[in-house]
C-alpha cells in the first residue's frame, strides 16, 4: 500500500520500490485491493510481493522500514546506513478485518508528508 500511495504522490521519475522482509510471494490482499482502489484511486491487483533481496539496497535514496523490527533487520542484516533507513511504526495489516487496512492506509498516508520533505530537499525543488 505504501507503494502505492507513493507512486501517486511522486513524479514517474522517482523510482518506487515495494520489498518485504519474509515475503511471502503472492499478490496483495483483497482487502488492501479494496482500501487502495476506493481510498486512493490505486490499482494494486498486480502487485506481488518481493523481497528486499531482490533489489541493490544501497541504489535508493530513501528506504522506509514500516516497524522496528524491520528497521532492524535492515541495518543488521543488509547494512543499511541508517541515513537513507527511515523507521516509521505501521502495524501489519494483515489477516486482519478490512478496517484495520483502511487504518494502515491512513497511517501510511499521514506519513508520506515526511518521505515527501525528504525528496524536496535531495531534488532542491518542490514536488
Amino acid at each position: 500500500m505504501a507503494a502505492g500511495i507513493a507512486r501517486k504522490m511522486f513524479p514517474e521519475e522517482i523510482k518506487v520500490e515495494s520489498a518485504g522482509i519474509a515475503p511471502y510471494g503472492g499478490s496483495a490482499a483483497p482487502e488492501a485491493i479494496e482500501v487502495m482502489k476506493n481510498g486512493f484511486d490505486v490499482d494494486l491487483r498486480g502487485h506481488r510481493s518481493r523481497g528486499v533481496t531482490e533489489f541493490a539496497l544501497d541504489a535508493f535514496d530513501v528506504i522506509i522500514a514500516m516497524d522496528a523490527h524491520v528497521y532492524a533487520h535492515l541495518k543488521n542484516n543488509y547494512q543499511v546506513d541508517s541515513g537513507r533507513l527511515i523507521r516509521w511504526e505501521i502495524g501489519d495489516p494483515f489477516l486482519r478485518d478490512l478496517e484495520a487496512f483502511r487504518e494502515c492506509a491512513r497511517d501510511i498516508d499521514g506519513c508520506m508528508n515526511e518521505i515527501r520533505r525528504i525528496v524536496e530537499e535531495r531534488l532542491g525543488c518542490e514536488i
